[in-house]
């Protein structure tokens, strides 16, 4: 069948669209005041059963996690991450309801062994404060920006919708954020070992392109293995 028409609805429009969150507060009856905070908040329901793929990180069903909210580390919580409305989500005690968190409460996550942390408004680089994949720690750090869109295609026989992921990448440095648009950019915020990198892709090789994330991941550990 042939497609006709494609566009792109981003994370507001398609929320509004096709998201079933619903919009009531859930005021939680535990006993303990700490979980009572944590879990008050937006209900959330989900996304329509029709939209092809996930609209969370790593899978639909719940996954064991820890997190650190208001400054308070909770373990053995189960979590979800809506990469579409941007919002992390924490199961009730109850075992059903899912609770949206309040995004600039989240100090950090962790779902398996991938760590998220919340980070502040950067202007200069276009960072824009919220949660970011840790990828890699250290003299200069890697993060990732994870998000999904809805892709809406109409067909002869209706719309086809399904969820798209998106990364962008971010490199912090001396204090400051700097965004990966292109090969280019890594060697302008590693401007100081340029040559020594060149080099080493050169030998190793390495091609950004092919696999831009892997590529950063390598890069920045061997920029960091560089500064020892």
């Amino acid at each position: 069948m042939r497609k006709q028409i494609c566009f792109l609805i981003y994370f507001g429009l398609a929320q509004a669209a096709f998201s079933q969150t619903d919009s009531a507060v859930f005021i939680s009856k535990t006993g303990n005041d700490g979980d009572a905070t944590l879990y008050n908040g937006r209900v959330h329901v989900g996304y329509l059963n029709s939209i092809e793929g996930s609209a969370y990180y790593g899978a639909n069903e719940w996954q064991p996690g820890t997190l650190v909210f208001q400054g308070v580390p909770y373990r053995d919580v189960h979590l979800k991450y809506d990469l579409v409305a941007d919002e992390v989500l924490v199961l009730h005690p109850n075992g059903f309801t899912g609770v949206i968190l309040f995004t600039p409460r989240i100090q950090s996550f962790r779902l398996g062994n991938r760590s998220f942390v919340h980070l502040p408004d950067h202007q200069p680089s276009g960072l824009k404060a919220g949660l970011y994949e840790e990828l890699s720690k250290g003299e200069v750090s890697l993060y990732a920006k994870r998000s999904k869109l809805i892709k809406e295609t109409t067909i002869t026989t209706g719309v086809e919708r399904k969820f798209i992921d998106q990364s962008s990448y971010y490199i912090w440095k001396d204090g400051a954020y700097y965004a990966v648009r292109n090969e280019k950019a890594i060697f302008d915020i590693l401007a100081d070992k340029k040559s020594d990198l060149a080099e080493w892709m050169k030998a190793s090789n390495i091609n950004y392109k092919s696999s831009p994330e892997n590529t950063l991941l390598k890069i920045v550990a061997h920029y960091n293995q560089l500064s020892r």
